[in-house]
């Protein structure tokens, strides 16, 4: 549901944009570019690629996290309590 050229789209994401990220600062299209990062990602999970660059894992949880607490500080404090992403970037540096 991220904006693009369709207007239905762009209406829904205007209207809804402070309630569903009441945190949001600034240009939403930071906050557009972090989501399709994540998205990109997810995919490259789903279809079991290899994710030979520990770099681009760490930015991208970086970025949920960003997304999380302008949605709801509480939620990323949660996220970052139960993930385990960090471990295994840790176990995996050269």
């Amino acid at each position: 549901m991220l904006p693009d050229r369709d207007a239905g789209k762009q209406r829904l994401w205007n209207d809804a944009l402070h309630a569903a990220f009441p945190g949001i600062q600034g240009d939403p299209r930071q906050l557009v570019q972090r989501i399709d990062g994540i998205y990109r990602l997810r995919n490259r999970v789903a279809h079991l690629e290899p994710l030979l660059r520990p770099g681009l894992v760490r930015s991208e949880l970086n970025n949920m996290r960003w997304v999380l607490t302008v949605i709801d500080p509480a939620l990323e404090q949660w996220f970052t309590s139960r993930q385990r992403v960090t471990q295994v970037l840790r176990q995996h540096q050269p």
